[in-house]
């Protein structure tokens, strides 16, 4: 059993190089919304961080019921810029469901935002049968576009009430779908 239980994820923050680029994306080529934005304090800011002068503007930004904080520290001194490839230790992205892979790859390019790699299936675990594509923005954030495989998005509908057993980490289920869902309810970001 964990010592700290978890209520819930508040958010995931990135930091991008220029706020308004990144939200246009986020909000015209995708659907998110901007809940707030707005300047920080830099004494607050500065103790949060460690980082002496952190002057930040923030925007807090949702869709699909996940919010992202996206912070900017352009003027700020000091800062340096973090480029990992995808399979760099350190890296993380974005992944996010969509409708049409090949009708948002298109509208992306026109954003400027970069394919990274070839569109796949996936072959094994509990995405197999999705098609994913990684793009990047100008400063490096990864989106992973995320098309569901038809056969995922019919179980959803299905879907029996699952219980935690209390001295386990499974979930109990029935029959296959359940048990690919199951993992996925377990971190994998279907609904």
């Amino acid at each position: 059993m964990s010592e700290c239980r978890v209520l819930s994820t508040n958010h995931v923050g990135l930091v991008v190089e220029d706020l308004d680029r990144f939200l246009v994306i986020m909000t015209e080529l995708f659907d998110y919304t901007i809940l707030d934005r707005g300047p920080r304090d830099v004494a607050i800011q500065s103790l949060v961080t460690g980082h002496p002068d952190a002057n930040a503007e923030i925007a807090y930004i949702t869709a699909g019921g996940f919010t992202l904080e996206v912070i900017c520290y352009a003027k700020t001194t000091g800062t340096a810029r973090y480029l990992p490839k995808v399979v760099d230790i350190g890296h993380w992205h974005l992944s996010i469901n969509i409708e049409d892979i090949e009708k948002t790859r298109k509208a992306a390019a026109t954003y400027g935002l970069r394919e990274l790699g070839s569109l796949i299936t996936v072959t094994a675990g509990p995405n197999t049968g999705n098609k994913i594509l990684y793009l990047a923005t100008h400063e490096g954030i990864v989106i992973e576009l995320t098309e569901r495989h038809a056969y995922l998005c019919r179980c959803i509908h299905s879907i029996p009430t699952y219980r935690r057993e209390p001295t386990s980490r499974a979930f109990s289920s029935n029959n296959q779908c359940d048990s690919l869902l199951a993992h996925s309810f377990n971190g994998f970001g279907l609904p």
